[in-house]
């Protein structure tokens, strides 16, 4: 949602990243207010491990953030270079889970934890960036589910759009561990939502390193923060660290804190020691049982829950579930076809308009081209007063008009009007039936507000390739700041 450009400060004579909101996504409300809010957010956020943000603002309506120049690049690129030894590994992951606590403690989650988003200064210390999408309440994500995360780093819960902690966090850094041990996050997949699903459902494999590192005991450790119940990962993202560091300590290959784990069953001629007895040292063993934290998991050791996908019954169940999922993506596609061959000739299209703005909905079942259409405000006596083109959405920078998506709106704002509070992730004026806004503008010219009344000129033309397709009428309760939304339908002639 931003580009980054080095820069030059003359009066702190130091060099600093500008952080911009790219030209395309300066009318989009919900990007702008997305930038805005980082900038607020993390200048409150003062942490040694947090990229610090020197100002924020906006110059000739362009969204600015001024921050620390990171000159050794990301972890993203360093990963290019092949795994981290444990060391470096835990080297990165003690700033990161410093900075997430503290965030976490101001009530904040990040949200995107990723490589690409851990940066390095000029000494090679590891800082957090990018809070654009991290939220302050569990209630805002699930008011924007559009914003959401990366998949290959995103939290079982995260996927499902369940209310979120700050254990998701952590179970992000988990993936970020694994990443920087094994050379590969846990789950691939040549899908975006392949990869969501087994975040949900898939066990991450064994981590094995590509360097030749014994990755035996560490295991357990990031096994730990990958739990697929929050409950049962880290209670902080430094509990994590702890754990990860004592295990690299001398003859300390079995962790004293981990939480809860899914344990191999013990055979009957050789039962498991005590909790409380000590692994030996070696040979090395894998820990058949682990201590709980006390505060977040009870002392008795819980049985772990059979996955349900399990067993033959189980695997049968999904591959019928899978089967019938499949058939239901290849009716809907006939069922689209068919639907779309009956309606190609018609597109449904739906204008509400109050003193404050106009949108334009598409309730067709496909996208549609609006660089043909044209509104014109007419006298009693037939003439043009007034008139816009759809085309300027386009020439705003908005997404192309020849492409309204099904149930998405393009919104034109009457600057002279009191518009209504806005709402974070909203464009203004969005009816209720616009699932999505692809932009709005506002009418920069007076010869654009054609849905707002002058003198006795009481309607509004819908003009498509050169032709006139439909009247709409302007009442005068319009004309009155927060009036009561008209609308009217009209129906686009198909090639």
């Amino acid at each position: 949602m931003s580009r980054v450009f080095r820069a030059y400060d003359p009066q702190s004579r130091r060099e600093v990243a500008v952080k911009t909101l790219p030209y395309e996504y300066r009318n989009d409300l919900g990007f702008r207010l997305r930038f805005e809010r980082e900038g607020q957010l993390v200048t409150g956020l003062q942490h040694e491990s947090i990229v610090p943000v020197y100002e924020y603002g906006e110059q000739d309506g362009q969204p600015y953030i001024v921050m620390q120049y990171m000159p050794n690049g990301s972890l993203a690129q360093r990963l290019l270079l092949g795994p981290l030894t444990p060391e470096e590994a835990l080297g990165v992951l003690e700033p990161i889970a410093r900075a997430l606590d503290y965030a976490h403690s101001q009530n904040i989650i990040h949200r995107d934890i990723k490589p690409s988003n851990v940066l390095f200064d000029q000494d090679g210390r590891a800082y957090l960036a990018d809070f654009g999408i991290a939220s302050q309440a569990q209630s805002a994500w699930e008011a924007d589910p559009a914003i959401s995360g990366t998949p290959a780093y995103m939290s079982p819960e995260q996927v499902l759009r369940e209310a979120l902690d700050e254990r998701s966090d952590i179970y992000s850094l988990g993936v970020i561990a694994y990443e920087m041990l094994g050379g590969n996050t846990p789950f691939g997949h040549d899908t975006p939502m392949a990869v969501a699903l087994m975040q949900v459902y898939d066990s991450p494999p064994p981590l094995q390193s590509a360097r030749g590192v014994d990755l035996y005991a560490i295991e357990p450790v990031v096994r730990g923060a990958l739990a697929k119940d929050p409950q049962e990962r880290y209670p902080t993202a430094m509990a994590f660290v702890e754990a990860f560091r004592q295990v690299l300590q001398p003859g300390g290959d079995r962790p004293s804190v981990l939480p809860q784990q899914e344990t191999r069953p013990a055979s009957p001629e050789s039962p498991s020691p005590p909790l409380a007895e000590a692994v030996p040292a070696a040979p090395p063993q894998r820990i058949a049982h682990i201590p709980a934290f006390p505060e977040v998991i009870p002392s008795r050791i819980r049985q772990p829950k059979p996955a349900a996908w399990h067993g033959w019954g189980g695997r049968y169940i999904v591959a019928m579930s899978l089967v019938s999922w499949v058939g239901m993506f290849l009716a809907s596609i006939v069922a689209a076809l068919l639907w779309g061959r009956a309606q190609a000739t018609t597109s449904d299209i739906l204008v509400v308009y109050d003193a404050s703005g106009m949108a334009v909905v598409n309730l067709s079942g496909g996208p549609l081209d609006l660089s043909d259409l044209t509104f014109q405000r007419v006298s009693p006596t037939g003439q043009a007063t007034t008139s816009f083109s759809a085309i300027e959405w386009e020439k705003a920078g908005l997404q192309p008009v020849s492409r309204l998506g099904a149930g998405a709106c393009y919104q034109l704002l009457n600057p002279a009007a009191e518009l209504a509070p806005l709402t974070p992730g909203e464009a203004p004026a969005k009816p209720d039936k616009c699932k999505v806004s692809q932009g709005w503008l506002l009418a920069g010219q007076p010869d654009w507000l054609f849905w707002v009344p002058e003198g006795n000129n009481q309607a509004f033309q819908v003009r498509y390739q050169g032709r006139v397709i439909h009247t709409c009428q302007i009442s005068q309760d319009s004309q009155a700041s927060q009036g009561a939304r008209e609308s009217c339908q009209f129906t686009l002639a198909g090639p």
